[in-house]
């Protein structure tokens, strides 16, 4: 795709809203481009529920979500143009060197670009249980993602309180795990 991916919102997916599973085609049907990506964090699956929940390290969450779409997209173009000026990152090497030192690693989904953030946001928040400044399930955060060798700002939900159920890691960084 030609069109520059900073204009539109993203989200990293990473269990229900991916390709294929129940929630995509009722909240993602309208992206406009859909790709392979990475984080780096922890993946579980919340016990008897059968979905993941996501955890990401606190010094790779580049900004909180707010109930202001526009603000959010804002944030992130300038986010992104913060990570366009680091030197690039070989993030596989980076992450088997990470492996060795801390618990840490690749969980692996989907990049999914939306035209519309005022539609999607609201719904998808709604779904996420994501209430800015309010009791909320998971927490909406913008984050590194790596796609093709490149490294996009996107948004992704990261379970807050649902760490607190009982979980199980998923050390493959693949939901669903076979």
């Amino acid at each position: 795709m030609n069109m520059s991916k900073n204009n539109f919102f993203q989200l990293f997916v990473y269990g229900t809203l991916k390709r294929g599973h129940w929630n995509h085609n009722i909240y993602c049907r309208g992206a406009i481009s859909i790709e392979k990506a990475k984080v780096w964090g922890r993946l579980y699956e919340v016990v008897d529920a059968g979905y993941p929940v996501l955890e990401i390290p606190k010094k790779n969450i580049l900004a909180y979500g707010s109930n202001n779409p526009f603000l959010d997209l804002l944030i992130q173009k300038r986010c992104q143009q913060d990570l366009d000026n680091i030197p690039k990152l070989n993030f596989i090497e980076d992450a088997n060197q990470k492996r060795n030192l801390s618990p840490w690693s690749i969980v692996h989904g989907e990049l999914i670009c939306l035209s519309d953030p005022i539609a999607a946001l609201f719904r998808l928040d709604e779904l996420e249980e994501f209430f800015p400044h309010g009791y909320s399930a998971y927490q909406r955060i913008l984050t590194p993602v790596w796609i093709e060798g490149r490294v996009i700002a996107a948004w992704t939900y990261v379970g807050d309180m649902i760490l607190k159920e009982k979980i199980k890691f998923i050390p493959s960084g693949y939901w669903p795990e076979y």
